[in-house]
């Protein structure tokens, strides 16, 4: 499935092509799998934990919610980039796979704002700025790096980064902070 649907995109993969790649009948594939949707799903989920404990695994460690979000960056980036097809499979495919592929999307997607949302911890007023900038934050990112790897760009991954840390710290450390990421950060 990543691989057909990773190549030709979800809408080309067939059941019967699925089975042959993976050298099963179509009774085996019927017998675990209801439909292709819930065979997407399940290799999505494994994708997105290995994601998610990559990612968060990343952002636990430093000190800071700024260096934090540069931790989870890189760790993303480099996931995405260490396979392109499993890359579009999994951030690209999952928007034309189903209604089922695009809630556990969104359920991703939450998460991740999660992590952006802590930036309001940053703010002497947390509450000055709600939960729905994180979400619109965590979604400009999403955007540009689905537009990254359906381009081929995503091996390129250093040279954006830092825009997408502009994004995420913006909000919530303000202008001047945000614009010192897109000089600073290239120099490390």
């Amino acid at each position: 499935m990543v691989s057909l649907a990773g190549t030709h995109g979800y809408p080309a993969t067939t059941i019967d092509a699925v089975c042959g790649l993976a050298e099963v009948s179509l009774s085996d594939f019927r017998s675990r799998f209801a439909d292709m949707e819930e065979c997407y799903l399940e290799a999505y989920d494994q994708i997105a934990a290995e994601f998610g404990e990559r990612v968060l695994g990343a952002y636990e460690d430093p000190i800071s919610w700024h260096d934090s979000m540069w931790a989870a960056g890189w760790a993303a980036i480099g996931f995405l980039q260490e396979d392109p097809v499993r890359a579009r499979f999994y951030a690209v495919e999952v928007n034309v796979a189903g209604d089922r592929a695009r809630v556990c999307r969104d359920r991703v997607m939450q998460v991740f704002a999660n992590l952006v949302d802590a930036g309001r911890n940053e703010l002497d007023e947390p509450q000055s700025i709600s939960r729905a900038t994180a979400e619109i934050v965590a979604g400009a990112i999403y955007n540009t790096i689905q537009s990254r790897i359906m381009d081929g760009t995503i091996e390129r991954g250093e040279d954006f980064l830092v825009e997408l840390v502009y994004i995420a710290v913006l909000p919530y450390l303000g202008a001047e902070a945000a614009e010192a990421e897109l000089r600073v950060q290239p120099l490390r």
